[in-house]
């Protein structure tokens, strides 16, 4: 693979990266040639975005255009990167696993047997020389390259990812799980890609998990791109675990046709610098979508979180769900904009951001959007910041609990709307180690669901 010049950092070091990656890759196919020039054209229009722009005001990214990076190295040995991606396998849960490091697929930790009949579960790559007429219909079309510098950058660089086509009618019984996992030196960048369908009836269950070695730095970025047929049902879920050092972008797009049924749940714990979009397009009568979030940040963790709903069609449902403890120094950002077009009567939609100040350095910056164009509609969204309790945490400590402990019941009790939500049980008892670990002590003991 080529490489840039040593030295060069931030736009410059990406300017001449998509350059390079619009020049072709290899065997690719020539339409896929066309869409790295699209987005290495658009990267070197847009630039990466500075805080003059609104959707980017509360979040710097000089963490990004003040450091070198270097392209993905290649992945340790299986042995050794078995023993790092252990403590992400969430314990025994049955599951058919693809395990990706560095951006690249390593088949020899992944395991896909007993898969559907019919059902396609593959990388990207592989997905481009064995079905490529299927991959060029679908890539590319819901997300929005020209006016997104991340999304056309990822466009441009990305290697490999996930491929997911589910028949008609299949149903997955056991979970997908997506391990990404990052580790190596110098600091260096990854890019994913990933585009999932499923078709009329379809059900699957799907979790991505993001790691990192410690004490290693890189910068991500991934995109999806989920279709949903009508009837389909999907249960999205997303853990991020990363190190302090990584810088993490991520966008989804959803596109749902009538009665389909979809569902996320963005778990924030890792990465230094994070920014989280997804925007689901509710195209027919009798849909569902659900955006649940969850972060818990804490020394100098910023992240961001913008979610927007564009219902297109009547007699649509959606429910957005965010709640953020935050600690130290952290910040985070909540933007979420409901849009209902003229023609979207009925439209119930219903959107709440709370956060947790644990700390009088902690900040969080939300700004809840609606924009409504039909009249018979339901619209809710709501937004509070606070603190604990401290008459609860009195009433708690005059009951011969310490402080400590106290501390961590309330933050389980205040996180606990979102868990409950969470039908994949290892995730459950990671988020309750988690809030034990952070603001009770593991001496503690557990804390009771």
């Amino acid at each position: 693979m080529a490489t840039n010049p040593p030295g060069l950092t931030g736009q410059d070091y990406f300017l001449q990266a998509t350059a390079l990656a619009a020049q072709g890759r290899g065997q690719e196919p020539a339409w896929l040639g066309e869409l790295r020039r699209a987005g290495a054209d658009a990267f070197a229009r847009l630039g990466f975005p500075t805080r003059r722009m609104e959707g980017w005001r509360f979040t710097s990214l000089d963490p990004l255009l003040d450091q070198a990076f270097a392209p993905a190295p290649a992945a340790d040995g299986e042995r050794a990167i078995a023993d790092k991606i252990q403590p992400y396998l969430l314990g025994d849960l049955p599951a058919h696993r693809l395990v990706f490091v560095n951006g690249r697929l390593l088949p020899a930790l992944s395991d896909i047997a007993g898969l559907p009949a019919g059902v396609v579960l593959t990388s990207l790559r592989e997905a481009l020389r064995e079905r490529p007429e299927e991959v060029r219909s679908r890539l590319g079309r819901l997300a929005p390259h020209a006016e997104h510098a991340f999304i056309a950058l990822n466009l441009a660089l990305h290697e490999d990812g996930v491929y997911l086509h589910v028949p008609r009618g299949r149903q997955i019984d056991a979970p997908i799980h997506l391990i990404f996992f990052s580790s190596g030196e110098p600091a260096f960048h990854a890019h994913i890609r990933n585009l999932l369908v499923l078709d009329a009836g379809a059900r699957a269950t799907l979790i991505e998990s993001y790691a990192g070695a410690e004490d290693h730095a890189c910068f991500n970025t991934s995109v999806a791109e989920t279709w949903l047929e009508p009837d389909a049902w999907f249960d999205h879920y997303k853990l991020q675990e990363e190190t302090r050092e990584t810088i993490h972008v991520a966008t989804h797009h959803v596109h749902q046709a009538r009665a389909s049924t979809f569902a996320t749940h963005t778990i924030s714990i890792g990465g230094g610098l994070i920014r989280n979009e997804i925007n689901p397009v509710l195209d027919g009568e009798g849909i569902e979508s659900t955006l649940n979030g969850l972060y818990i940040l804490d020394g100098a963790q910023h992240l961001d979180n913008h979610t927007r709903f564009d219902h297109a069609r009547p007699n649509c449902r959606s429910t957005q769900l965010y709640k953020g403890i935050l600690d130290d120094r952290a910040s985070a950002v909540f933007t979420g904009r409901i849009l209902v077009r003229e023609d979207a009567q009925k439209t119930d939609a219903f959107q709440q951001n709370r956060g947790l100040l644990l700390s009088p350095q902690a900040s969080l910056n939300t700004q809840p959007q609606l924009e409504i164009f039909a009249d018979d509609v339901r619209c809710t969204h709501g937004a509070t910041i606070g603190q604990l309790d401290p008459e609860a945490l009195f009433y708690l400590t005059t009951r011969g609990i310490d402080l400590q402990a106290a501390r961590g019941l309330l933050t389980y009790a205040f996180a606990n709307e979102i868990i409950e939500q969470i039908r994949i049980e290892p995730i459950h008892h990671r988020l309750e180690r988690e809030i034990i670990r952070r603001f009770r002590g593991e001496e503690q003991g557990g804390v009771a669901a």
